[in-house]
């Protein structure tokens, strides 16, 4: 078993986030390359996932490092509003490229999906593939 310490602030070290204070265990061994893992890793851990509700469903998956309140106001504004009632945080601590990873995979994989309209990352991303087995990996853990 793989455990990943969850870390506050900036990483110098490719050590993989998951919450600040907070301990995931990866069940079994990733084999992703160095510069993926760094990719990763980059940046501060105060990214949040979320999943955006309207009347009760999950309809959009999405990602941000602002007050969710701000955020759904932001969601709901203009013409195009997407009419959400809340926003449901779904994982929070992540740098942005692990947000990025898990949002996408959601997408791909998930229900919450109805509004999203762009890929989070592309897959013609050169850490596509390896965003997509870390963000498998971290979901089907985080019990």
């Amino acid at each position: 078993m793989i455990i990943w310490r969850a870390g506050c602030g900036k990483s110098a070290s490719p050590v993989l986030w998951g919450g600040c204070g907070a301990t995931y265990s990866f069940t079994r061994q990733l084999d992703l390359a160095d510069d993926a893992l760094k990719w990763l890793n980059k940046g501060n851990a105060d990214n949040v996932v979320y999943y955006g509700m309207k009347n009760g469903e999950e309809v959009y998956t999405g990602i941000t490092k602002q007050e969710l309140a701000k955020r759904l106001y932001q969601h709901n504004s203009g013409v195009n509003g997407k009419g959400l009632d809340t926003l449901n945080e779904i994982v929070n601590g992540l740098t942005r490229n692990q947000a990025r990873s898990i949002e996408q995979y959601l997408i791909e994989n998930g229900s919450a999906n109805a509004l999203n309209k762009i890929n989070s990352i592309s897959p013609n991303h050169r850490f596509y593939d390896d965003a997509m087995r870390w963000a498998e990996e971290f979901i089907n853990n985080l019990n």
